[in-house]
């Protein structure tokens, strides 16, 4: 108790304790004369001190850090590191009644999302390589967390829009760093182009921007998230300067996601362009369903008649793109089929969380062409069934659909009805990039920020919603 009441005076004297903090921080630092590890440990220190006494910065750490998934060695990524801390720090101001319970079980979809992850720890047990499985599955509880946090912290739109901003904030940073990698040749440790000896190269022989993620394809993934939020930051906010501001972040955004060359999630960004053009009037609605027959007949032309289209464009990028495309929907979909044998031959329980990979190659088709598969089913629904079985893709796909369903009824509403939009349209996007990609972290805060638009909907309604902080709105 008497460690409470330091806190608590502590917290209620915000610019002492900050000062104090700062000041100590940089005395300290310079009487150590540390090394570069010393220095990130005392900031640290700060930090995790600063999680336990703001419980809420706990959550949006939780936010920030879902770009972060390059190693940093020993197997640790920023996210493994940062959300357990932050998990912790919320649960101990749960457990003395400063805060509320990270781990939400009263709403149906919680407890539709807590059988979803549950079927991971099961699948484990059937797992042959139960070890690896046990080791993968600490992904699946970093989704856990962003879900379930999410539910229980966003329940008012002051906290949305700092979710919102703090996405914006980081886009702007993955941004400024695929610039940085691109350009200036700055590899991170451990990282994809690392891996890739630095010789990864596409089509026009440009290298691909990963910056904190593991992979180019997650970094344009979280583009896909934050491009929308900061395009309609700057239709909701009147300040013209800011607007301006917002302008050239989502430009530099658009730069970092093209120097991804993820065909995937251009293929993503085509559909959330037309649901948006669909959502803006009765005439966009007619010209994106034309738009749409249009664009399905010309992705059958490059697919079915590649060697025809590239005599048609005789230019070198559409010809590397051509067959670049061709091949990689023929593994995509021979993958498919395997998982999707392999899921039949598990159906209950699925083969272990992570696990497919290594089993889906003897159930490939008989009419398989190509000769090197990666170690992925690039179908995030597949994948998942096929790992967790039946009960994981009914209780997945129930929740897309509720919060599918919530986000469409709340379209029109006066107030919220703009967030919704634009969750419809990173939802859709990220539907898209699931069919043909393995399942990534995004999703589940797009879920979970349907579900809590729905909490604040019902607030509003029964007028109980707590006055409205001003928070860079």
């Amino acid at each position: 108790m008497r460690i409470l009441s330091i806190i608590n005076a502590a917290r209620e004297s915000k610019s002492t304790f900050i000062f104090g903090a700062s000041l100590g921080s940089v005395l300290g630092i310079s009487l150590l004369l540390a090394s570069f590890k010393t220095i990130i440990l005392i900031f640290g220190l700060i930090f995790v001190f600063l999680l336990f006494l703001y419980p809420q910065w706990s959550y949006l750490s939780i936010v920030a850090v879902i770009p972060f998934s390059l190693e940093i060695g020993g197997g640790l990524t920023v996210s493994t590191m940062v959300i357990p801390l932050a998990i912790t720090a919320i649960t101990a101001n749960a457990l003395v009644g400063r805060e509320r319970w990270p781990f939400c079980v009263r709403p149906l979809e919680a407890r539709v999302a807590w059988l979803y992850f549950l079927t991971g720890f099961v699948s484990v047990l059937f797992a042959v390589y139960s070890s690896a499985a046990m080791r993968d599955l600490s992904e699946s509880v970093l989704h856990a967390a962003l879900f379930f946090t999410t539910l229980s912290f966003v329940n008012k739109i002051d906290t949305l829009n700092k979710v919102i901003w703090i996405v914006i904030l980081i886009g702007l940073l993955e941004g400024i760093l695929s610039i940085m990698q691109v350009h200036f040749g700055v590899v991170f440790s451990d990282s994809w182009r690392e891996s890739q000896g630095q010789q990864q190269f596409v089509a026009v022989s440009e290298l691909r921007a990963e910056a904190t993620t593991a992979h180019p394809l997650l970094l344009a993934i979280y583009f896909q998230l934050a491009i929308p939020f900061v395009i309609a930051k700057i239709f909701w906010i009147k300040n013209n300067l800011t607007k301006l501001l917002l302008f050239f972040i989502a430009l530099l955004m658009l730069y970092g996601w093209y120097k991804t060359y993820a065909r995937s999630s251009a293929i993503s960004f085509i559909v959330m362009f037309l649901v948006a053009m669909a959502m803006s009037s009765r005439f966009g609605t007619k010209l994106a369903v034309v738009t749409s027959g249009f664009l399905l007949f010309l992705t059958y032309l490059f697919i079915a008649y590649p060697d025809q289209v590239t005599q048609i464009v005789s230019d070198q990028w559409a010809t590397g793109i051509s067959n670049s495309v061709a091949d990689s929907m023929n593994f995509r979909i021979e993958s498919w089929v395997g998982g999707w044998y392999l899921f039949l031959d598990n159906i209950l329980h699925g083969v272990g969380y992570g696990q497919a990979a290594h089993h889906y190659m003897p159930y490939l088709p008989g009419w398989t062409i190509t000769q090197h598969h990666p170690l992925a089913i690039h179908n995030a629904f597949i994948e998942i069934a096929s790992e967790r079985g039946i009960i994981a893709i009914c209780s997945f796909l129930l929740l897309i659909f509720w919060a599918m369903r919530h986000l469409l009824r709340l379209m029109y509403d006066p107030i919220l009805g703009k967030y919704s939009r634009v969750l419809i349209i990173i939802l859709v996007g990220q539907i898209v990039v699931s069919l043909v990609t393995p399942l990534v972290r995004e999703i589940w805060l797009t879920l979970g920020l349907a579900f809590a638009l729905q909490k604040i909907h019902k607030s509003l309604k029964a007028k109980t919603l707590p006055e409205s902080e001003s928070f860079m709105k």
